[in-house]
């Protein structure tokens, strides 16, 4: 915060929310086109949602950090529990809460950094990992309009 002093809470808040722009399109960019074109275009898709619509519209936590994880997973990338609340604009308290479900559950887990002690890396399980594959690879079910008619 040192950094900060002398700036007024609105010119924070200012550069937190251009900061999220950025990540929110750079990640755009990571994901449009890559090997993971199902997961990285839902995540995509989420991004671009979210910065139409008013903020509070998608609250789905969960998913959120499920499919980070996910991608993740396919590029064979660590991902810390800080960055996992980062790339979905989740609060770390919010991650945390979410986090001990899903480790209780079965589908994530925590390892400590090897080289900082400070950091715990999350990542799914073989069951999370499943379950993702199965969400992903089965094909799409008609919606509930579509079978109406």
């Amino acid at each position: 915060m040192g950094a900060f002093m002398g700036h007024d809470k609105s010119s924070i808040s200012d550069i937190i929310k251009l900061l999220k722009k950025l990540q929110h399109d750079l990640l755009d960019l990571a994901v449009d086109g890559g090997p993971s074109i199902e997961v990285g275009g839902e995540i995509a898709r989420r991004r671009r949602r979210e910065r139409i619509f008013p903020s509070g519209y998608f609250a789905d936590v969960a998913w959120e950090l499920l499919t980070d994880l996910y991608e993740a997973h396919q590029h064979h990338q660590q991902i810390s529990v800080t960055m996992l609340g980062l790339h979905g604009g989740v609060p770390l308290t919010t991650t945390l809460r979410y986090l001990d479900r899903m480790v209780a559950d079965g589908f994530v887990e925590r390892t400590p950094d090897k080289t900082d002690r400070r950091r715990i890396h999350v990542q799914l399980t073989e069951r999370g990992i499943k379950a993702m594959d199965d969400v992903f690879r089965q094909p799409a079910e008609p919606t509930r309009l579509h079978r109406a008619h």
